[in-house]
């Protein structure tokens, strides 16, 4: 069974997945850098978050330090960009696969 609450352990995991995909540390997931490998890894960490964890717009604006507008942001972003779709769903499938081993 997946634990689809919005916990440290979860959000971790997360970023931890989206920081290894995009070559980049969590630093510069929170960083106000706004280069494409920084922009587009918060963008994938937020949606997943999102759709994984059943977070708010505003929690998932807390975490990284914006405001929720800059998460409907990332969602329209991820949605017209198919890379950034494959991205998403390679990442999804790990977090479950590894949530369940955790759990």
């Amino acid at each position: 069974m997946i634990d689809k609450r919005f916990n440290k352990k979860n959000q971790d995991l997360i970023l931890e997945l989206v920081a290894d995909q995009f070559a980049c540390t969590l630093e510069d997931l929170f960083s106000r850098n706004r280069s494409s490998r920084n922009s587009n890894g918060r963008h994938v960490a937020m949606v997943l978050m999102r759709n994984l964890l059943d977070c708010t717009l505003t929690e998932i604006g807390q975490v990284f330090g914006r405001d929720h507008t800059t998460v409907i942001h990332a969602k329209k972003k991820i949605d017209t960009d198919k890379k950034l779709i494959d991205i998403a769903l390679r990442l999804a499938l790990k977090y479950k696969n590894l949530s369940e081993l955790i759990d």
